[in-house]
């Protein structure tokens, strides 16, 4: 949290401590907050017209009982209660909300968080764990995560606590309870996994599907992962799904004439930008964390498109194509060698 938010948060911390001082009856002073609070007489000076000001605080000093009270008994700041998981959304929204357009969604939104996280408790100002998340589903209404199952699973993690899931499983279509030793949750493809140790399967790994998962319990039982076990290693043995790369990359893609209709009308990312250029190309540039999948699709989409950037997809393109011309060079009679080995 940059200097001046977390200053406006210690403000309203102060703020609501001395509303809660004057509605018990206490006609607090200003000297006297300033020494309970540990700040100058200046600084409460300033938070009473805080008060005032912003909150509309009907406050007035009362020179017989020398202290602050409210004319009106029945006054109190406007508050909202938020579950630990609701906390926890409003953290991992926040930080991908970036401020270049004042006027886009993502700008007001995240000024909507600034005043949410402003009377979030202190406990809460380190970094919930979150996972391969950039943020951009929240604009999309087909798309929704549970995400009491998620804060339930993330703290299990973080405690090596074995816990009890009620999962989905579509062969027996019904609910099971499956007893899991939870060790890393991703997201990809717009689906949270979970790489868990199955208790009822010798404590063999697998990967599971959050939005499969009813309700997830913990059971007070602890575990400890067996030695040298890597969890990368584990996610990349599963066939079903590989895991997002952790970073942010920009996506610049130069889509060629024949495409620039297809370009100009397709919606490639919730929050991508597209600019029509002067030689009748079309360039679509957003970010993301789905590093693997767009390399897959821009590959797709052969000679249609250019990458610009990253560097990483740039470097990874030129790769496959030098790949690809070994097999289709003229005079080249020879079987390609991944044909080969399955002959």
């Amino acid at each position: 949290m940059k200097g001046g938010e977390n200053e406006k948060k210690i403000q309203i911390s102060r703020v609501l401590k001395i509303d809660e001082k004057i509605r018990l009856g206490s006609y607090p002073t200003c000297p006297g907050l300033a020494k309970e609070l540990e700040v100058s007489i200046r600084t409460i000076n300033r938070d009473i017209d805080y008060l005032r000001d912003v909150y509309k605080a009907p406050l007035k000093f009362d020179r017989d009982r020398n202290g602050f009270y409210y004319t009106e008994p029945n006054f109190f700041i406007k508050s909202i209660l938020f579950t630990e998981a609701e906390l926890e959304i409003i953290k991992q929204y926040y930080r991908f909300y970036s401020e270049e357009d004042e006027d886009s969604y993502e700008a007001k939104f995240k000024k909507i968080f600034q005043k949410l996280l402003a009377v979030v408790p202190d406990k809460y100002d380190k970094d919930l764990p979150v996972n391969n998340f950039d943020g951009s589903d929240f604009f999309n209404p087909g798309i929704s995560y549970e995400y009491d199952i998620i804060t339930e699973i993330n703290s299990a993690i973080i405690k090596k606590e074995v816990i009890k899931a009620q999962c989905w499983i579509a062969e027996n279509r019904k609910y099971s309870t499956l007893t899991l030793e939870p060790v890393h949750i991703f997201y990809q493809n717009h689906i949270y996994y979970l790489l868990a140790l199955d208790r009822n399967d010798d404590r063999k790994s697998g990967i599971f599907s959050v939005k499969k998962f009813k309700k997830v319990l913990g059971t007070g039982t602890y575990f400890e992962l067996p030695v040298n076990f890597n969890i990368q290693d584990h996610i990349k043995n599963s066939a079903d799904v590989h895991p997002a790369d952790n970073k942010m990359y920009l996506f610049e893609l130069l889509f060629q004439k024949d495409a620039t209709s297809f370009a100009s009308e397709a919606t490639f990312h919730p929050k991508q930008t597209v600019k029509a250029l002067d030689d009748n190309t079309v360039q679509v540039s957003f970010r993301s964390t789905e590093f693997q999948e767009i390399q897959r699709w821009v590959l797709s989409l052969g000679h249609l498109v250019k990458v610009l950037s990253p560097p990483e997809l740039v470097d990874k393109m030129r790769f496959e194509i030098e790949q690809l011309q070994t097999f289709y060079q003229k005079g080249n009679s020879k079987r390609s060698p991944l044909l080969a080995k399955k002959v």
